[in-house]
């Protein structure tokens, strides 16, 4: 990595909040991200235990828990919250307390590190945070994400998409970078994961954008049984 600055770091000692704060004024219930929208679409679709309800939900990257609320509500499931933005943590703590028929939990923390027992949850989210992890921590990250999500789970990725990968200075820290790639190939080199669905669009609308810079993608993949993956050869 050089002489680049360590971005955890960063943001666990005050960038989250910056960030949190300049985001501070959506509506806790009535803002869903683009990722969310189509996250629920492919559960309402799809014949899963989830929609008979129960299971465990993770959001890496839930600034203060709006979406997972969400989802929580809808398909009634518990919802646990990973972001290093404190005063997000405590927004969302603060709504959950006053909702109780919701279950949601949020504490502070980064994907690199998970405070999770393993095959905890049914879906893992990354909302919109991969773009943000420094790239000393990927990997565990995603050793992490696959660690605490059971075989037959859902993982999805709410981030950028590009034909290769980049990296951005970030315009209010000159510390501190995005990095843009398709990240769900950090996952799909493994045989158990699959990519069942993937819809893109960008901060201004819905559909591809020619502007490389601004592509998103919503990506789902399924991860599979290891015996399914790996069958038995005699």
């Amino acid at each position: 990595m050089g002489n680049l600055a360590d971005g955890k770091k960063i943001f666990l000692e005050g960038e989250a909040d910056i960030y949190f704060a300049r985001h501070a004024d959506v509506p806790f219930d009535e803002h869903r991200s683009k990722g969310i929208q189509i996250l629920d679409a492919f559960l309402s679709r799809t014949e899963t235990s989830i929609k008979r309800g129960g299971g465990a939900i993770l959001e890496i990257g839930c600034s203060s828990g709006y979406n997972l609320a969400y989802l929580c509500e809808k398909y009634n499931m518990e919802g646990f919250g990973i972001e290093p933005a404190e005063e997000a943590v405590r927004t969302g703590n603060a709504w959950a307390a006053a909702h109780p028929e919701i279950k949601l939990h949020l504490q502070k923390g980064t994907s690199d590190e998970l405070p999770f027992e393993e095959k905890k949850f049914d879906i893992v989210v990354f909302g919109a945070c991969l773009c943000w992890v420094d790239r000393r921590y990927i990997q565990r990250t995603v050793a992490e994400a696959d660690r605490v999500l059971r075989s037959g789970g859902f993982l999805v990725i709410e981030d950028f998409l590009t034909p290769q990968a980049l990296k951005r200075p970030y315009k209010y820290n000159e510390a501190l970078h995005t990095y843009k790639c398709d990240h769900a190939q950090l996952f799909l080199g493994n045989p158990c994961y699959s990519l069942i669905e993937r819809m893109t669009y960008s901060h201004r609308g819905m559909g591809f954008d020619p502007e490389i810079q601004e592509r998103l993608s919503t990506s789902i993949l399924y991860k599979e049984e290891i015996d399914d993956v790996y069958p038995l050869c005699q």
